[in-house]
């Protein structure tokens, strides 16, 4: 599959590590070992949160998490184009 900006990464890049867990969230997939939401991680990304400002705020989050978020969001309809900001605050959640 591609898109605009080239090939999608396949579902294998996030799977393993965003998940579904009815005890957390029915509706919505996690990060795998956390209570995070994956969308709202993903919304975070997209605002133009570093790395260092994602790992600072959610300390649970590793940086294979975030390069499946990323994944993620290349791959979803509702994330067609997301990119790695310069810049960006991060808000802490929980």
């Amino acid at each position: 599959m591609t898109s605009d900006t080239g090939p999608v990464p396949g579902v294998e890049r996030w799977a393993g590590r965003l998940i579904f867990d009815s005890t957390i969230s029915p509706t919505e997939r996690i990060v795998k070992g956390t209570r995070l939401p994956a969308e709202m991680l993903v919304a975070e990304l997209e605002e133009g949160c570093r790395d260092e400002q994602m790992l600072e705020a959610h300390p649970e989050l590793t940086r294979e998490d975030l390069a499946a978020l990323r994944a993620y969001a290349l791959g979803s309809d509702r994330h067609p184009t997301i990119v790695r900001w310069l810049g960006g605050r991060c808000r802490r959640t929980g």
